[in-house]
């Protein structure tokens, strides 16, 4: 009788110990699939972070090319290397990068067929200014660090989502992607007028800090 009790006392904690050693790995499982989402998502908000500040600051260099071009866009007509240096100095670029952007701006126009004397009445047109700038930074790299930015944070997002279906900011996280690449897409070609654009980009600044305020409590 002591033997039968004996054997089934082992078959009950044989059960017990592979029932909680189970449980256990399930547990394990779950805890190691919240953290990947987790770290996943942190590092889309981090690219996404990154990215949002370049592209706002390429924003405000369009925007101040095309103020240039309505305020001082008659001043430089018999001078375009002074507009250069001042164009530069205005948006904040390098001058030297400035100078190149320009002039392969502008040899793609009918300017370049009149020859250098004229290139001064380059600036008095905005798409021309603006244009240098786009330019500008696709030499410099601007671009691509940006796409870079924008692609890891699209891939984290993705990763996040895989890791933990239930996300509960996951939608925030594709919000702000979302609008940050309709935000970096108009500042590459922007339209309208001047003030047109201008309440354009306030209405994106605005849902950008959203989305980021929204995701800051869970991920900073």
């Amino acid at each position: 009788m002591k033997k039968q009790i004996v054997s089934v006392l082992a078959i009950v904690m044989s059960i017990v110990v592979t029932a909680c050693g189970s449980t256990t790995s399930t547990a394990t499982e779950e805890t190691k699939s919240s953290v990947s989402a987790e770290e996943s998502a942190k590092s889309a908000y981090d690219s996404l972070n990154s990215a949002s500040e370049m592209v706002d600051v390429l924003m405000s260099s369009v925007l101040s090319a095309w103020w240039f071009s309505i305020d001082k866009g008659d001043d430089y007509i018999l001078d375009y290397r002074t507009g250069i240096y001042d164009f530069a100095k205005d948006v904040g670029l390098d001058n030297t990068a400035a100078s190149t952007a320009f002039n392969e701006v502008v040899e793609k126009t009918s300017y370049a067929t009149l020859g250098e004397r004229v290139y001064g009445q380059a600036f008095g047109e905005p798409a021309i200014c603006v244009g240098v700038v786009n330019k500008y930074c696709e030499n410099e790299g601007i671009f691509s660090q940006i796409d870079e930015h924008l692609s890891k944070a699209k891939e984290a997002i993705k990763a996040a989502e895989s890791a933990d279906a239930n996300l509960s900011y996951a939608e925030d996280l594709r919000n702000y992607y979302t609008e940050l690449q309709s935000y970096y897409e108009y500042a590459k070609s922007p339209s309208g007028s001047y003030k047109e654009c201008s309440a354009q980009v306030e209405t994106h600044r605005s849902n950008l800090k959203t989305y980021k305020n929204n995701l800051a409590f869970d991920l900073e």
